[in-house]
């Protein structure tokens, strides 16, 4: 690693592959806090490889714990809006108990297109409903229309 006031560019695909993988590790602990209650049961090799991984990169316990820290708050706001795709990962896992990356990986593109396919239906809908309160709109004005000619033309 580069000392103090060296550049930091040579060592900057090691810090991005440190906080991939920190991150990594952190999604773990991130999806159990989603789906269950109180704190995350650690993982033991987790730790390990963090603590590894953190002596890369980091000079002291206290920016090592920062870095862990930033890399938990990403991992948790990187799954956050995943949550639906998660639960259904865990019932699969429930029912499975094991998956291949291939598995996990039709799980999710099936979850993910069921969300849309749904997304997709209610946005037709919602152009359904637009188009029908626009022709009753315009049926509504003609017979106005129509009114205030009969009543003009018995003038």
């Amino acid at each position: 690693m580069p000392k103090d006031g060296e550049p930091r560019g040579d060592a900057a695909d090691i810090y991005l592959h440190a906080l991939n993988r920190f991150i990594e590790l952190a999604a773990a602990a991130s999806a159990e806090r989603l789906l269950l209650q109180g704190d995350p049961v650690l993982s033991v090799s987790d730790v390990e490889h963090t603590i590894q991984y953190a002596s890369l990169v980091c000079r002291s316990p206290e920016a090592a714990e920062k870095f862990i820290s930033l890399a938990e708050q990403l991992a948790d706001d990187l799954l956050q809006p995943y949550g639906h795709v998660i639960i259904a990962l865990s019932v699969v896992l429930k029912i499975r108990r094991t998956l291949t990356g291939e598995e996990t990986d039709g799980v999710i593109t099936t979850v993910l297109a069921g969300f849309e396919l749904a997304a997709e239906r209610q946005r037709r809908a919602d152009w359904q409903n637009q188009a029908l309160s626009a022709r009753n709109f315009a049926a509504d004005h003609r017979h106005a229309d129509d009114q205030r000619r009969l009543i003009l033309f018995m003038i």
